[in-house]
């Protein structure tokens, strides 16, 4: 990983939840984004990928926070 990369890219996944919901990832020290990088919803043996690109902006060491939002 280069030393201040500018941003991360990952590959989230969601399998059989249980709830409706969203999920968020950002870096430590930038603001929550209005965007999810993947919604959800409750439906037996769902299995959702989605790709992302998170701004590094003022990263604060190698932390990322994720956050899931469910209904």
């Amino acid at each position: 990983m280069p030393v201040d990369p500018a941003a991360i890219v990952a590959t989230v996944t969601v399998v059989s939840p249980t709830g409706a919901g969203n999920l968020r990832m950002y870096a430590m020290g930038t603001m929550v984004p209005n965007a999810s990088a993947i919604n959800y919803t409750s439906v037996p043996g769902l299995a959702l990928a989605n790709t992302t690109v998170i701004p590094t902006g003022q990263l604060l060491g190698d932390d990322f926070y994720i956050q899931v939002d469910t209904s």
